[in-house]
């Protein structure tokens, strides 16, 4: 069995009895990265990272159930199937692209934009802008950002709260979103 380094913009092989000296030269490698230039790529349950640099643009090689995260860029990217968790933070202009079930945050940035599947959860927060389209089910949530867009390709849910200064959301078809007696918006019922 092998264990796959997916920590800096290569990856490395390690024999199972290694493990320990990997997970420990890890975290001292982790501390010093200065960041991805080109495209990453992250295997199932990895936790890849992209820090301090220029632009990263990182992807699942599995498809489904990658763990990305990117912070003090300038760019930050990243595309991953089903049921991936990606945090991006610090970073100018950050995009991403995922399937069902995605858990994202993007926070103390200028922009971020998302596009996701059914059945997701978003977070933007600290930010110039957030423009999201999302899948049915997915709920969102724009705190402290100047202008939150949301697409909404099904039923959804968007809480806009805190200095958000425009909070668009469009439902599927045209239809005209429903303010709920919390502030809520949705696509749907409340």
């Amino acid at each position: 069995m092998a264990l796959t380094f997916a920590g800096s913009c290569g990856e490395r092989k390690v024999g199972f009895a290694m493990k320990s000296v990997v997970v420990i030269g890890f975290v001292v490698v982790a501390a010093i990265l200065a960041g991805c230039s080109d495209k990453q790529r992250c295997g199932r349950g990895d936790w890849c990272a992209c820090s301090d640099g220029n632009a990263c643009n990182q992807g699942c090689d599995d498809v489904d159930g990658c763990r990305i995260f990117c912070y003090n860029m300038n760019r930050c990217g990243a595309t991953c199937g089903t049921d991936c968790s990606l945090e991006f933070h610090d970073a100018v202009n950050s995009s991403l692209s995922c399937g069902d079930r995605c858990h994202f945050t993007c926070h103390d940035g200028t922009s971020c934009e998302a596009h996701g599947g059914a059945s997701s959860d978003f977070t933007c927060f600290n930010l110039d802008s957030c423009a999201m389209e999302v899948g049915a089910n997915s709920k969102v949530s724009c705190t402290s950002v100047t202008s939150c867009t949301i697409a909404c390709l099904g039923d959804c849910h968007v809480n806009c709260a805190d200095e958000v200064t425009g909070c668009e959301v469009t439902c599927k078809d045209g239809a005209a979103p429903v303010s709920c007696s919390d502030g809520s918006r949705v696509c749907g019922s409340c």
